[in-house]
């Protein structure tokens, strides 16, 4: 049994960052850029079975 609905597509609700690296062939290195990321509103549901009624129920796992 699965809890969650895997009909349904999830979008990606992430930020990718890559930081360039210094070639391990030269003695060039080169300065990370420094990012600082915020988030207005963040939260994380999930789709769960509810044991009792046997019913999907979106639960809140984290909210600010």
């Amino acid at each position: 049994m699965s809890t969650l609905d895997q009909d349904q597509a999830v979008p990606d609700h992430f930020v990718q960052i890559e930081t360039p690296k210094p070639d391990l062939d030269t003695s060039f290195v080169s300065e990370t850029p420094k990012f600082t990321l915020q988030w207005r509103n963040l939260s994380l549901k999930a789709t769960v079975i509810n044991p009792r009624t046997k019913q999907a129920e979106e639960k809140v796992i984290l909210s600010n």
